[in-house]
């Protein structure tokens, strides 16, 4: 658990704002590395999950180092990271209010969806 300088404690799942060099992202927090915040950006368990379900259906990518997976889980997952990330991070309350393209939004409850089902959050 870490004190964010402007958003309050994080816990593994919690939804937050990520700034980066050029702009900012959202996603859900991961935990720390070394000297870095990591995170799944919103859309990617969605992503990651279509590409999964590709995986297990496609006899091209059966020789895919995970294709005997017999579940979908958070390793199939990329995380995401900012270094020096102490003022680059704020925790999001209400994620849904954010959004106000209903693409983003329907992505964001999609993964949320599956990061439930696989009980990350």
């Amino acid at each position: 658990m870490r004190i964010v300088k402007h958003g309050g404690t994080l816990q593994i799942g919690d939804f937050v704002a990520i700034s980066y060099t050029s702009g900012f992202t959202f996603g859900w927090y991961c935990g720390e590395g070394e000297n870095t915040l990591q995170f799944f950006e919103y859309h990617s368990p969605y992503i990651r999950l279509n590409y999964y379900n590709q995986v297990k259906q496609d006899p091209v990518y059966r020789d895919h180092n995970k294709a005997n997976s017999e579940e979908f889980d958070k390793s199939w997952m990329s995380k995401s990271y900012v270094n020096n990330w102490k003022w680059r991070v704020m925790k999001i309350e209400n994620p849904e209010s954010i959004f106000t393209d209903p693409e983003d939004l329907n992505q964001y409850i999609k993964s949320k969806q599956i990061l439930e089902n696989i009980k990350f959050i």
